[in-house]
């Protein structure tokens, strides 16, 4: 005995995923050890193969907690192969300790050849711990420093 089962309209959608080939995101920092208020310069690359379908992509703002955040500057430098964008910061710790810079996030929009839809694809960096250490008691003055006297005149 067979039995007919009426389930409705069922919609199916598959979605296939693009593979962005070369599609490199990192975080770059000068220093990994650093004192509490020492600037650290920090750098966000996105570098993403020229041959994709690639229609735009955009960074999102560099946050992290118990640090400052100023933006310097954002370039992006295009050669046969590859597109790159930096966008470079300056982040100064508040506390000490150790502290670990979370994910930061990009996204690559790639228009799909066959249905040519947008699709919006994440990329992340890797997160990365830095030691704050605080700074020495009854200091008022903390870092390297190089002084460079000159005389402008030998007799006076």
């Amino acid at each position: 005995m067979n039995k007919i089962v009426n389930l409705g309209k069922i919609l199916f959608f598959v979605i296939l995923p693009i593979i962005i080939n070369a599609k490199i995101f990192t975080l770059e920092l000068t220093k990994n050890k650093v004192y509490v208020g020492e600037g650290i310069k920090a750098t966000l690359t996105l570098s993403v193969d020229k041959n994709e379908d690639i229609i735009n992509t955009r960074l999102e703002e560099f946050t992290s907690s118990n640090f400052w955040v100023k933006e310097l500057n954002s370039t992006t430098i295009e050669n046969n192969e590859t597109i790159i964008i930096k966008a470079q910061y300056v982040i100064f710790p508040q506390l000490s300790g150790i502290f670990k810079i979370d994910k930061q996030k990009a996204e690559v929009a790639v228009r799909e050849k066959k249905t040519n839809f947008t699709l919006w694809y994440p990329l992340y960096t890797k997160a990365v711990d830095i030691e704050v250490i605080a700074l020495p008691k009854n200091v008022i003055v903390q870092g390297d420093f190089t002084i460079a006297p000159t005389v402008d005149k030998m007799k006076v």
